[in-house]
């Protein structure tokens, strides 16, 4: 069996509509916003890129402000597709960055039965190593992200946590990153 591990070096870490008009209507949305820029953190002290995508910003708004400062250099990729390997410019930009060794999507965002769900069920059918963080993902409606993260695992989708996925990455504590990351996780 091939090793399901996500590495540092093969990962690209997508937050998926994480918008100001929508956070407020995500349940817990503040935590999930929280969590979100921690797991960015993390990501960042390992030298994992960030793309941000954004669904129809004119009526969901600009990425919130929280996760754009802390990941000011993030590309922002719009679309208007739920899924983000439906549209083009999204998928042109994952094509690209898998061509240079990144075949392993991480994500995270909202809403976690829509926009999270077909991008990871789209994605995983076109033979990225998908895995959603599932306590950076939210919905409206708990019993919709219930059913989402329910969903993932037939279609080929790794569920991970914030601390699974980060300790994957650090493989060991030998890591020299390792304390400056452990505080992500604390």
């Amino acid at each position: 069996m091939k090793d399901q591990r996500f590495t540092p070096q093969r990962s690209l870490l997508v937050m998926i509509d994480m918008q100001q008009r929508l956070m407020p209507a995500i349940e817990h949305g503040t935590r999930l916003v929280d969590q979100a820029c921690r797991l960015m953190r993390a990501a960042q002290l390992l030298d994992i890129p960030l793309i941000l995508v954004e669904e129809n910003p004119a009526g969901l708004g600009a990425t919130d402000a929280r996760i754009r400062q802390a990941a000011p250099q993030a590309p922002v990729i719009v679309k208007m597709a739920f899924g983000a390997g439906d549209e083009a410019a999204v998928l042109e930009e994952f094509e690209k960055r898998r061509a240079g060794g990144r075949d392993q999507l991480v994500l995270a965002g909202a809403e976690a039965h829509v926009c999270v769900l077909q991008s990871a069920l789209g994605l995983a059918a076109r033979g990225y190593h998908v895995g959603v963080v599932s306590d950076c993902i939210g919905s409206r409606r708990a019993h919709d992200r219930e059913v989402a993260i329910t969903r993932m695992p037939g279609a080929g989708v790794s569920l991970l946590t914030r601390e699974m996925i980060v300790f994957e990455w650090l493989a060991s504590a030998a890591h020299l990153q390792f304390k400056a990351v452990l505080d992500t996780v604390r």
